[in-house]
């Protein structure tokens, strides 16, 4: 059984577009809208490939760019993974949440696989300080795959994929 398994994930590419418009509600650009499925069905084959049949909880930031990035990633779920999730809330606490308030946040979820849709700095701090790896920056659309052994400690990173990166193999 996969125990305490976090699903970090960064939003997907926002647009700039409107500059008087507020962060909150800023929406995805068009490369996020072409990453966001990818990043999913990529998760998805994951989560297929190295996990059993355990529930999934879901905790997204409510900011535009993160619920419009989770919905996209679903479209790219298989039926057996979207079977899975048992959970799915969308909290302000996640905007702009600090690693100390992620892993809170994270604690509270039941189900063995967590997935926390959030922003930097916040899971960029969070991932440093978890697996002691340092990374200047999770790119938009970045997943990292922590594993946490017992207690919410310390973790093991998994997987580190993000698009760009993945697109180039």
């Amino acid at each position: 059984m996969t125990k305490n398994l976090l699903i970090i994930i960064r939003h997907a590419k926002s647009s700039w577009d409107n500059p008087g418009q507020k962060d909150f509600d800023r929406p995805l650009n068009d490369r996020g809208i072409r990453n966001a499925p990818f990043m999913g069905e990529w998760l998805s084959n994951w989560l297929t490939q190295n996990t059993k049949d355990e529930t999934i909880d879901i905790l997204c930031s409510s900011s535009i760019r993160t619920t419009q990035t989770l919905e996209l990633m679903k479209s790219g779920f298989t039926p057996s993974i979207l079977n899975r999730v048992s959970s799915e809330e969308y909290t302000a606490t996640l905007y702009h949440a600090d690693s100390y308030t992620l892993i809170e946040q994270a604690k509270k979820l039941s189900s063995p696989i967590k997935i926390l849709i959030s922003h930097n700095p916040g899971i960029n701090a969070l991932v440093c300080a978890k697996s002691k790896w340092q990374i200047e920056n999770v790119p938009t659309n970045g997943i990292c795959i922590l594993k946490f052994k017992g207690n919410w400690e310390m973790a093991k990173i998994v997987e580190y994929v993000y698009p760009k990166g993945l697109r180039k193999s």
